[in-house]
């Protein structure tokens, strides 16, 4: 089931949904479901846009793991179908939004929807709880907490969002931001990754 093996052939999303509804929530068949639903992002299959938010939205609510959580953020990105734009906005909702629906963020950065912009400039400062399957100390440690964060800039920078500028600002002095955790390593890392995107984003906005 790798992905280069299909052509563009719409035949293939009921096989895969198929494959995707036998394997369950079997942990062990995890990996076949990520492989199954990331053939529809590759191939890019708008047919399979409805059925992959059905999906997405069940994998939240079971809070499912990060592999596949991603893998369903990741093939929506993919797909880019802007018929869905508004299930697109319901995921990004500040007070339930779920780390990997970062992938979400970029999307609608990418489809051009201006109208998230206060949505994303509140985002901005997000900082993500753990979850079930990866809890702390290794959740924050890793940097997790920062994804959503980490989107809302770079998606704000695409959509050349100048009165996000304020905000992204405080980011070119990311150390002296709360959620920067303790794991010293992955900290340093951290701080530079978001000074630096801090102040491309802010370049990009201002060309």
């Amino acid at each position: 089931m790798q992905p280069t093996v299909f052509s563009g052939d719409q035949r293939i999303f009921p096989i895969c949904k198929k494959y995707i509804e036998e394997a369950g929530d079997d942990p062990e068949l995890e990996g076949c479901v990520a492989m199954t639903v990331g053939i529809l992002g590759h191939r890019k299959m708008r047919i399979a846009t409805e059925y992959l938010l059905k999906k997405y939205r069940e994998a939240i609510a079971k809070q499912a793991s990060f592999e596949i959580l991603n893998i369903y953020g990741w093939t929506i990105y993919k797909i880019r179908d802007e018929r869905y734009i508004k299930d697109y906005i319901e995921l990004i909702d500040p007070k339930t939004i779920n780390v990997l629906s970062s992938h979400i963020i970029e999307l609608l950065g990418k489809l051009k929807v201006h109208e998230v912009e206060d949505t994303l400039i509140t985002l901005v400062d997000h900082r993500s709880a753990p979850t079930l399957h990866e809890p702390d100390p290794l959740f924050t440690d890793m940097g997790w907490n920062l994804t959503v964060s980490k989107s809302a800039i770079k998606t704000l920078g695409f959509l050349k969002c100048k009165k996000a500028l304020p905000v992204i600002e405080k980011y070119l002095y990311p150390e002296t931001l709360p959620g920067f955790f303790p794991n010293e390593k992955e900290r340093k890392y951290k701080i530079t990754e978001f000074r630096n995107l801090a102040r491309k984003t802010i370049e990009r906005i201002n060309r």
